[in-house]
């Protein structure tokens, strides 16, 4: 006996027994496919536009805007080497003091780290440069929106 294909009870997954209903279930998937596109894509929109800017800390940038806003009698002593390796150890400085709440990035503790980082490496760098680099780093990371002129971090 060989199976009946034709002519069965069964509706026809395919077929078009009920063309309003297949019509309507397209249409009602269509309006929710885009009212969820809708909604996601103004929920970022809203995010996007009320989010501050992110701060990138550009290196290379730093390096020369801190040269070019140092003294001009430290800037004779210091070489765009020695301005690097000072941004580079007070980076690593601060991200040492990663866990505590406050941190000024300008304190007498920053300023021996970085001084005893130069003279690790026999670099003739005094209290003032390393001050004076700070300062225009300061200035640089105002200028960038990493800071306010106050002091205080951009809430995140």
């Amino acid at each position: 006996m060989t199976p009946r294909t034709t002519g069965s009870s069964w509706p026809s997954a395919w077929g078009s027994d009920h063309p309003v209903v297949t019509e309507l279930f397209i249409a009602v998937t269509v309006l929710l496919v885009g009212l969820v596109a809708w909604f996601a894509l103004n929920r970022s929109n809203v995010y996007v536009a009320t989010r501050e800017p992110s701060v990138l800390f550009e290196v290379d940038e730093a390096i020369e805007f801190v040269a070019s806003a140092l003294p001009a009698d430290i800037s004779a002593r210091l070489s765009y080497e020695d301005v690097e390796a000072l941004l580079g150890w007070h980076v690593v400085h601060l991200a040492g003091r990663e866990g505590e709440d406050e941190v000024d990035i300008v304190d007498d503790r920053a300023v021996a780290d970085l001084l005893r980082a130069a003279e690790g490496e026999d670099r003739d760098i005094s209290e003032a440069d390393v001050r004076a680099v700070l300062a225009a780093e300061v200035e640089y990371l105002v200028a960038v929106g990493a800071v306010r002129p106050d002091g205080d971090a951009p809430e995140t």
